[in-house]
C-alpha cells in the first residue's frame, strides 16, 4: 500500500574539482532517521532506529504486488579491478528521481563486507556526489546484520564438531538420553526439531521417546557425519588468506579428532543467500532447517541438514533482526533501504527480496524503485532474474547497463588494470581505436538482456574526467546500434542527482514505452542440471561447450538422485571476465574450442537457499587483501571526526613496530588521500638508514593532501625527517607535533611564511641543534605555541617579536642555552606564559645572564628553577633592571616571583623611584642569600624590607619587600599574593625540590 510522501531535498554544495568521497561525506549533514521515516509515509511503530541517522524497517511485507511501482535493476560491463561505478550510478539515479524530478523512488543497495572495504575495492556508499551517508557507518558494522550472519553461521560450525566429536565419544544410549534429556519431574520429549528428525527417518511423530527400539534410538543419535563431505565451513567479515586451509581439533581434549577445514568470508554464507532470498523469518527458519551442512557416511550417503543437527531455531533466533532491512539517506536526503550482501561471482549478488517488496509497496504504482547486480550483467542481472526474481515473483520494467570508457578499452585490448597502480596512458589520452575493438563487451551484454532476458536496456555512460567528447559519444552512439533503447551520458559522480537526471528521464520513459517486457529465464525448473550449467554457459557467457570432470559428473548424479535437480543454479565464476577465465577480455574465449571446466573440487550444494551453486574452475571463497590494501586507521583528534577510515585506493606500506597499536598507515605511497586531515604515526623504527627513503618517500604525496590538517609523529628513530617537509606546500596545517624520534635539524621554509596557517608546533625530545629561520617578515603569523623542550638547542636565532607576532607560550626547557635574552620580548604584550626550567648549561656552556629589558603589565612572567647546574660556586648575577612603569593609576605591577635555592644572589641593580599612584610588586627570594641590597632597601628589625624614606626621613610604610626564607626540603605551591583574587590570575606551580 502506497504511503504519503514529502521528501525535502538537501541542496549539494558542489566543488570543482570534486573533492574526496570521504570529506564530501563528512561535510554533508545528515537528516535525523526519524525525518527521513516521516517523509516516506513510515509510523512509528513500522521502524526501529538505530542511532540517529539509521533504522530497521518493521513494515509488513507485502503479499500483492497489484500497487507494486516500477522496478528497475542496475548491472554492468564486465568490469576492471577498480569497479566501474555501479553503486554511484544507482545512487545518482535516486537522488535524480527524488531530489529532482520529484517522482517518489527508493534505491535498494547491499550492505558492503569489511573484506573488500579493507581490501583493493573499498566501500560501496557510491562515490562523488553520489553517495550513502553516513558513508562511515554504512560501510563498517552498520547495524551489525554481517556480525549476526557471522554469528548464526558459527554456531552452526561448532554443533557439527561438537556432534562428531560426542558420536565418537559416546554410546548409543549414552548419546541419546543427553540429545533427548529426563527430568524427576518431567519424562523424555522430543523438542519440536527433533520431530523433524523423526518424520525423516520415518518414524511416528506422536510416538514416546522410552518406545524407541535401540536401533531406532541410534538411528535418531547418531548421525555419522563424514568429515570428509563436509561443506559448511566457519566465517570471518575479513580478508585473511592464512584462514583458506586450516587444521582444527589438535587441542589433547579433542582426542585425536583432526581434520582440516576452512574461514570463508561471511557474505559467501549460505545465511546470506538464505537471507536475501526468504520472504519472511518463518521462511528463513524452513530454509535454514533445510540447509545441507555435509553427508553421512551410509551408503548410500545421507544429506545431514540443521534441523538434524537440532540448530536450525538457535540460529534463527540470531538473525531476527539481521532479516529486517535499513533505512538510510542519499547526500540529497532521499531514502535508502540497504539489506544483505552476498557476492554476486559466490552467490547470487543481489540484495534482498524482502528489501526490494517493501520499497516497491511504499512508493506505490507511481514510484520506481531502483536495486544494483553485483558486477557484470552476465553474474549478476543473470542470478537476479534466474534465482532471485524467479523464487520471490519480482518482475523487472527496465535494466541499465553501466559501462566506461576504460573499461571497454582494456576490453579492447589495453593493458591490464592493475589495483594500486598507475593507469597507463592508453586510459588517460583518446583512442578510439582501442574503445571500439572493446565495445564487443558492451555489445555482447546488451544483447543478453534484450534478447536472452527478454528486457529493456538502458546504457549509461558514467563519464571519467579522463574521457573525451569523441570516446563518450561513440560509446553512447554505438549502444543504440546495439539495441539499447537508449544510451546517456551520466555525470553523477561529480554533479550528484542533477548530473544524472538526463539518464532518470530515459530510464523513466523506458519503463513506461518501451515493448511489454517478457521476463524469460534461461532455463527451466525442470530441466537437468547440466542443462541448466550449459544453457547458462552458452546463452549467458558465449561458450562453445561444458566439459565435466569425473567428480562432477559424479556429484551431480547424486544431487540428482536426492532431489536437488530441479532447484536453480547459480555459477560461481570470475567477475572479470565474460568467460570462465580473468585473463580473456571483450567477448572472446579460449582458442582452443571455447570451453568451460568445471571445477569439481568447489562443487556445493546450497539447497536451503533454493538453488545450487556450482562454480567454473577455483573460486576462492577467502580472499586476500593483497600486499599492499586499502587500509589504515587515521586518528583525528578534531572533536567532530574522530576517527576517519581509509576506504579503498591507497597502497599499505607496514612501519609499525608495535603491532598492538592499531594505527596503520601507508607512509610510502598515499597520493589518494587527498581527503585526509589528521596523521598519527607511533613507534615508527628505520632499520640501518634504509627506510630513510621509504620513511616518508611520501614527502611528495604531501603536496596532493592539501586537507591536511595536523601531523603527528611520535616515538622512533628519524634523524632526517626534517627532509620531508622541504618544499612541501600544506596551505591548511595548523599543528605539527614530532616527538621523541632523533630529529637532528628543521627547516622552516616548508612551514612559514605569509600564507602559513601554522598555529602549534611542538618538537621535543629530539636531538635538536639547529633551527633554520628565514629572514623575511612575519614567518609564522599565526603561530601561538611554540615547544621547543629537551632538545639540544644553544640558543634562539630570532626576533621573536617580528617573526611570530601572535606567540602565548613559549616552552624551551631541558636545552643547552648558555644564555638566554629576553630582549626578545621588547615591546611585546601578547606572551601570557613563559617558562624557562630544568636547564642543563653543561661543564662548558654556563649559564651567565638572564636579563629582563621590560616588564608590562599584561606579562606575567615565571622563572623557576627545578635543577639549576652550575659547575662552580663562583658568584652569578641576575639582573633585573625594572623599568617605571607609565603613570597609569589603573594599573598595577603583577607580580614578579625569583626562585633561587640555594645560590648564592648578588642584587645590584637600583630601583627607579615609583610615583605615589604605583604600588610595587612584592619580590620574594626563597631560600636564597641575599648579598647585597641597593642604597635605597632597608631591612629593619622585624624583617620587613622596606623602600626610601619621607621628606622627615622616615621610612615610607606604603612600599615593601618581604623577604620569606625557606629551608630544607619542602613541597609548596608558591605564593603569588594574600588576595584571592590575584591568586586566579596568575598561573600558580608546584614543584619538589
Amino acid at each position: 500500500m502506497a504511503t504519503s510522501w514529502n521528501i525535502q531535498p538537501i541542496p549539494l554544495k558542489l566543488r570543482t574539482p570534486v573533492p574526496s568521497d570521504i570529506e564530501i561525506a563528512s561535510e554533508h549533514k545528515c537528516k535525523p532517521i526519524r525525518q527521513i521515516a516521516d517523509e516516506i509515509g513510515l509510523t512509528e511503530d513500522e521502524y526501529e532506529p538505530y542511532g540517529h541517522f539509521k533504522a530497521k524497517i518493521c513494515r509488513p511485507i507485502p503479499k500483492d504486488s497489484s500497487n507494486f511501482g516500477k522496478y528497475v535493476i542496475v548491472c554492468g560491463i564486465t568490469p576492471t579491478p577498480l569497479g566501474e561505478g555501479k553503486s554511484t550510478t544507482v545512487i545518482g539515479l535516486a537522488q535524480a528521481f527524488g531530489a529532482h524530478l520529484k517522482k517518489r523512488s527508493l534505491v535498494c543497495i547491499r550492505q558492503p563486507s569489511q573484506g573488500p572495504t579493507f581490501g583493493i575495492k573499498g566501500g560501496a556508499a557510491g562515490g562523488g556526489y553520489s553517495q550513502v551517508i553516513p558513508m562511515d557507518e554504512f560501510n563498517l558494522h552498520f547495524t551489525g546484520d554481517i556480525h549476526a550472519i557471522s554469528a548464526a553461521n558459527n554456531l552452526v560450525a561448532t554443533a557439527i564438531d561438537s556432534r562428531i566429536f560426542h558420536e565418537s565419544t559416546q554410546s548409543d544410549t549414552a548419546l541419546f538420553n543427553r540429545l533427548v534429556p529426563s527430568s524427576p519431574s518431567k519424562p523424555r520429549k522430543f523438542s519440536r526439531i527433533q520431530l523433524n528428525r523423526l518424520k525423516k527417518l520415518g518414524i511416528p511423530i506422536d510416538i514416546e521417546p522410552a518406545s524407541l527400539t535401540d536401533s531406532q534410538k541410534s538411528e535418531f543419535a547418531r548421525l555419522d557425519i563424514d568429515p570428509k563431505t563436509i561443506i559448511w565451513n566457519r566465517v570471518v567479515d575479513m580478508n585473511d588468506r592464512y584462514l583458506r586451509k586450516i587444521t582444527i581439533g589438535q587441542a589433547p581434549s579433542e582426542k585425536g579428532l583432526v581434520r582440516q577445514t576452512q574461514f570463508d568470508i561471511s557474505v559467501a554464507s549460505e545465511l546470506m543467500a538464505i537471507l536475501a532470498l526468504a520472504d519472511d523469518l518463518a521462511d528463513a527458519k524452513k530454509r535454514i532447517g533445510n540447509i545441507v551442512i555435509g553427508f553421512s557416511k551410509h551408503n548410500p550417503p545421507r544429506p545431514v541438514t540443521c534441523d538434524d543437527l537440532g540448530v536450525s531455531g538457535a540460529v534463527t533466533a540470531l538473525l531476527k533482526d539481521a532479516i529486517k532491512p535499513n533505512l538510510i539517506q542519499t547526500l540529497e536526503g532521499t531514502p535508502v533501504l540497504v539489506h544483505c550482501g552476498p557476492f554476486a561471482n559466490i552467490a547470487h549478488g543481489n540484495s534482498s527480496a524482502i528489501a526490494d517488496k517493501i520499497a516497491l509497496d511504499i512508493v506505490g504504482p507511481t514510484g520506481i524503485v531502483l536495486t544494483e547486480a553485483g558486477f557484470g550483467a552476465d553474474i549478476g542481472l543473470e542470478k537476479a532474474l534466474n534465482i532471485k526474481c524467479r523464487t520471490s515473483g519480482l518482475k523487472p520494467d527496465c535494466a541499465v547497463i553501466v559501462a566506461t570508457v576504460r573499461a571497454l578499452k582494456c576490453h579492447g585490448g589495453g593493458p591490464p588494470v592493475t589495483p594500486g597502480a598507475v593507469l597507463a596512458k592508453e586510459y588517460k589520452e583518446e583512442n578510439l581505436e582501442l574503445l571500439e575493438k572493446g565495445l564487443v563487451n558492451l555489445k555482447a551484454h546488451v544483447e543478453n538482456i534484450t534478447q536472452v532476458f527478454g528486457m529493456p536496456v538502458v546504457v549509461c555512460v558514467n563519464k571519467f574526467s579522463t574521457d573525451t567528447e569523441a570516446e563518450l559519444e561513440l560509446v553512447r552512439s554505438k549502444a543504440k546500434t546495439f539495441g539499447a533503447f537508449d544510451a546517456v551520458i551520466s555525470r553523477g559522480w561529480e554533479q550528484g542527482g542533477a548530473g544524472a537526471v538526463d539518464l532518470a528521464k530515459a530510464v523513466d520513459r523506458a519503463c513506461h514505452e518501451a515493448a511489454p517486457k517478457q521476463n524469460k529465464f534461461t532455463y527451466e525448473n525442470e530441466e537437468s542440471i547440466k542443462t541448466k550449467i550449459e544453457k547458462v554457459a552458452k546463452n549467458v557467457y558465449h561458450a562453445a561447450s561444458v566439459e565435466y570432470t569425473e567428480l562432477a559428473n559424479e556429484r551431480i548424479r547424486l544431487y540428482e538422485q536426492m532431489g536437488y535437480g530441479n532447484l536453480p543454479v547459480c555459477i560461481a565464476k570470475t567477475q572479470l571476465s565474460i568467460s570462465h577465465d580473468s585473463s580473456l577480455k571483450g567477448i572472446e574465449n579460449d582458442d582452443d574450442g571455447e570451453s568451460f571446466i568445471c571445477s569439481s573440487a568447489d562443487q556445493f550444494t546450497v539447497s536451503s537457499s533454493n538453488f545450487r551453486s556450482k562454480p567454473i574452475n577455483t573460486i576462492v571463497l577467502q580472499n586476500d587483501k593483497f600486499c599492499k590494501p586499502s587500509y589504515g586507521l587515521l586518528k583525528e583528534p578534531d572533536r567532530h571526526s574522530t576517527l576517519s577510515l581509509v576506504l579503498g585506493k591507497f597502497n599499505f606500506e607496514p612501519t609499525i613496530n608495535e603491532p598492538y597499536v592499531f594505527n596503520l598507515f601507508n607512509l610510502y605511497n598515499i597520493q589518494y588521500l587527498t581527503f585526509l586531515k589528521s596523521i598519527f604515526v607511533k613507534h615508527v623504527i628505520t632499520n640501518n638508514g634504509i627506510s630513510e627513503t621509504l620513511l616518508f618517500n611520501w614527502k611528495e604525496s604531501l603536496n596532493f593532501m592539501e586537507s591536511l590538517k595536523v601531523i603527528h609523529i611520535e616515538n622512533g628513530h628519524l634523524p632526517l625527517l626534517d627532509q620531508t617537509f622541504k618544499h612541501v606546500h600544506l596551505p591548511l596545517l595548523h599543528t605539527l607535533i614530532i616527538k621523541s624520534v632523533q630529529m637532528n635539524n628543521i627547516d622552516s621554509e616548508a612551514l612559514s611564511g605569509k600564507e602559513s596557517h601554522l598555529k602549534k608546533l611542538i618538537i621535543t625530545g629530539n636531538k635538536l641543534r639547529n633551527w633554520i629561520w628565514l629572514t623575511s617578515i612575519q614567518i609564522f603569523p599565526h603561530l601561538h605555541h611554540l615547544d621547543l623542550t629537551s632538545n639540544q638547542l644553544a640558543y634562539i636565532p630570532v626576533d621573536l617579536r617580528s617573526h611570530v607576532p601572535n606567540l602565548r607560550r613559549l616552552y624551551v626547557a631541558h636545552n643547552r642555552f648558555k644564555y638566554f635574552s629576553i630582549n626578545m620580548f621588547r615591546n611585546w604584550f601578547a606572551i601570557d606564559e613563559f617558562m624557562l626550567a630544568s636547564v642543563d648549561v653543561g661543564k662548558s656552556n654556563r649559564l651567565q645572564k638572564l636579563s629582563y629589558i621590560k616588564i608590562n603589565s599584561d606579562f606575567s612572567c615565571l622563572l623557576e628553577y627545578d635543577y639549576l647546574v652550575f659547575p662552580d660556586k663562583d658568584m652569578y648575577a641576575l639582573q633585573l633592571d625594572i623599568i617605571k612603569k607609565a603613570e597609569d593609576s589603573s594599573n598595577q605591577f603583577p607580580e614578579f616571583f625569583l626562585e633561587s635555592l640555594g645560590n648564592s644572589i648578588k642584587y645590584d641593580c637600583p630601583l627607579h623611584q615609583p610615583t605615589s599612584v604605583i604600588s610595587w610588586f612584592d619580590i620574594r627570594l626563597c631560600g636564597s642569600r641575599l648579598t647585597y641590597l641597593p642604597d635605597n632597601l632597608y631591612l629593619n628589625s622585624d624583617g620587613r624590607l622596606m623602600y626610601g624614606k619621607d621628606e622627615q626621613g622616615h621610612l615610607d610604610n606604603k612600599h615593601e619587600m618581604i623577604i620569606q626564607t625557606i629551608t630544607g626540603t619542602f613541597e609548596k605551591r608558591l605564593v603569588v599574593s594574600e588576595n584571592t583574587e590575584d591568586l586566579n590570575k596568575y598561573r600558580l606551580l608546584r614543584k619538589k625540590f
